[in-house]
């Protein structure tokens, strides 16, 4: 067993040391200081005046309990900037290594090399590596939460799974992308007793069942909540989380800010009006921050990515129906998140990043070439969005100017294209062939 261990416990230890020592790279101060910021303002007013002082106010609370263990420690100590900016990413790195360990532990079965060389592949992973130890980010976090989600459910435990689920969508909304997937697989395979059973499909949930699933994640994101939205009547904490949710939404009235997908592949200029609110420096390059305006052929753009996410979800559905197996299950959950980031507005560059882990997995149980070859060609995609962003609204110090002149393009290797468009191109692209891939697999012989 020790012998077994070994492998893995050098990965996350490289890797932990890894993580550190980038860690003192210069982070992204935009989001730094405003971490900061609410950490301090947290350790002032406390968590139930927090969203009652005048500030920009875009996340929900379950992150906030790091901030305000920060602003607290600050308060009794007195940080400064560069341990502020140093503390911020501990998260991250706990996040990447937990969930480098749980793929690990996820993969049981396969043969140990390549459990152990996902585990490394996922800590060597470049939008890894930047996203959390460099910028400073929480993305990881949410990755390691619906990670958590799909592995209990392949561990057929549907209310740990939904914890480890509502766990992630108190840190970071975005995982409500992969909550219509999720439930459809937990329906389909354990359907509540009342309801007639079809013939293959595996004894009944009791109702009880789905009573504590439920009722855990109620009280978890009540237990979450009620300490910044106070109240005797128990409901108002979860109306709180999910209205600041909803509010962190429309703090970025844009169809796409900076990501590349759907949205920025269509152009600017393709929309009927621009948003005076969205437009800001409009006249500048678009990648200042781009917009669409709100309305496209007549019909609002936040409804139109709503339409085409519900499409993209429904057709994963579809084709997974009968696929059974952890594999599939990671399969799903990624393209659940892939579909979110391609089609819905209001979308930043890094939400794509939760894709990559489950995604990994299911390369790694498949052992598909177009899934492998996907995972380098989105992965890279992936990485010049987030350095496009680091370097262009963050620190100039690690712009390299060959690389960022050329994700500045707009005549790509003289088409007349922007290398930004391009880009978005293939990761929409790249959401219909691993839709048309995953529908081959499911239709092959090992999918139960």
């Amino acid at each position: 067993m020790q012998a077994v261990r070994r492998p893995i416990t050098l990965v996350l230890a490289g890797g932990l040391a890894l993580q550190l020592v980038l860690a003192a790279l210069p982070t992204f101060h935009p989001d730094a200081d405003l971490f900061r910021a609410w950490g301090e303002t947290l350790a002032r007013v406390g968590p139930d005046g927090f969203y009652h002082v005048r500030m920009f106010h875009a996340y929900a609370p379950g992150y906030m309990y790091f901030l305000w263990l920060l602003g607290s420690l600050d308060r009794a100590f007195g940080f400064s900037s560069a341990q502020w900016d140093y503390a911020l990413k501990l998260p991250s790195i706990a996040a990447d290594l937990g969930s480098a360990y749980l793929l690990y532990r996820l993969l049981a079965g396969q043969r140990p090399r390549w459990r152990v060389g996902a585990a490394a592949l996922y800590l060597l992973f470049p939008a890894t590596l930047l996203i959390g130890p460099v910028w400073g980010q929480n993305d990881g976090v949410l990755a390691f939460f619906l990670l958590l989600a799909v592995y209990f459910l392949a561990k057929d435990r549907p209310v740990l799974a939904a914890l480890a689920f509502t766990a992630g969508f108190v840190v970071k909304p975005q995982a409500i992308a992969a909550l219509p997937f999720l439930v459809f697989w937990v329906v389909r395979d354990h359907p509540p007793n009342w309801k007639r059973v079809r013939a293959g499909l595996r004894v009944p949930v009791p109702p009880a069942t789905w009573i504590r699933t439920i009722g855990s994640s109620l009280v978890l994101g009540l237990v979450v909540s009620f300490p910044f939205f106070p109240s005797l009547l128990l409901w108002r904490p979860l109306v709180g989380l999910f209205d600041q949710a909803r509010n962190a939404t429309n703090a970025f009235r844009i169809n796409s800010w900076f990501a590349f997908n759907f949205w920025y592949l269509l152009g600017k200029d393709t929309a009927d009006r621009c948003d005076s609110t969205a437009c800001v420096n409009p006249t500048k390059s678009h990648v200042t921050y781009l917009t669409h305006g709100e309305h496209f052929f007549g019909v609002s753009t936040r409804l139109w990515g709503f339409f085409l996410f519900a499409v993209a979800l429904a057709s994963v559905i579809v084709v997974l129906r009968r696929a059974r197996g952890p594999a599939f299950l990671a399969l799903g959950t990624s393209l659940s998140i892939l579909s979110f980031y391609v089609f819905t507005t209001r979308m930043h560059e890094r939400y794509l990043f939760p894709f990559f882990l489950p995604f990994l997995t299911a390369c790694v149980f498949l052992k598909s070439r177009v899934l492998w070859a996907a995972f380098a060609v989105l992965g890279a995609a992936h990485f010049l969005n987030l350095y496009l962003v680091y370097t262009h609204a963050g620190d100039n110090a690690l712009r390299y100017q060959r690389l960022y002149g050329w994700l500045l393009s707009a005549n790509l290797w003289g088409t007349g294209i922007e290398t930004a468009q391009a880009l978005s191109a293939i990761v929409v692209a790249g959401l219909f062939v691993l839709v048309l891939t995953a529908w081959r697999l499911a239709a092959g012989p090992d999918t139960a």
